[in-house]
């Protein structure tokens, strides 16, 4: 028999695994979620360093002079990932042809202010999953040029 001090730290000991064990599932999940955003909206580490950028400070307007000084880019670089994550819903391009953080819907905010709290916590996390998504992308490129190739043989084929 367990005595109340005894089951109180036994009851302790296992809600803390329980809890530590949701939490592992909740970042899991995190991660999922936030691989599934970059894969969509951010394709690019140039467009990660933009996007967390703009995103500190979503009350400024920037210029592409201004945000690829910031980040240590290209002109042409940072103008190219600007313009991409404004294609993508997540920047404004204003009317004097800076950029502004704008996310297009809550989902896509709340999804930068998690990508923004992990990469902090774990940019190694964030690298990974850009690396992941990056393999996928060669690799469905690939598979889409092969089916081509083969599309194009059986059209050759005498019948």
């Amino acid at each position: 028999m367990h005595t109340d001090g005894a089951w109180r730290r036994l009851s302790t000991r296992r809600n803390g695994l329980l809890i530590a064990h949701e939490n592992a599932l909740n970042e899991r999940t995190s991660l999922q979620d936030l691989r599934q955003f970059l894969f969509d909206h951010v394709c690019t580490y140039d467009e990660l360093e933009v996007l967390l950028l703009l995103q500190r400070r979503p009350e400024l307007d920037w210029t592409v002079k201004t945000a690829a000084e910031s980040r240590g880019l290209s002109t042409d670089a940072c103008r190219q990932a600007l313009e991409a994550l404004a294609a993508r819903g997540l920047l404004a391009i204003r009317g004097s042809g800076t950029f502004r953080y704008a996310p297009a819907s809550k989902e896509l905010a709340a999804s930068t202010r998690e990508l923004q709290r992990v990469y902090l916590d774990d940019r190694f996390a964030i690298i990974q999953l850009m690396t992941t998504n990056a393999m996928d992308r060669v690799r469905a490129a690939a598979l889409g040029r092969l089916g081509d190739a083969l599309q194009l043989r059986d059209a050759k084929k005498p019948r």
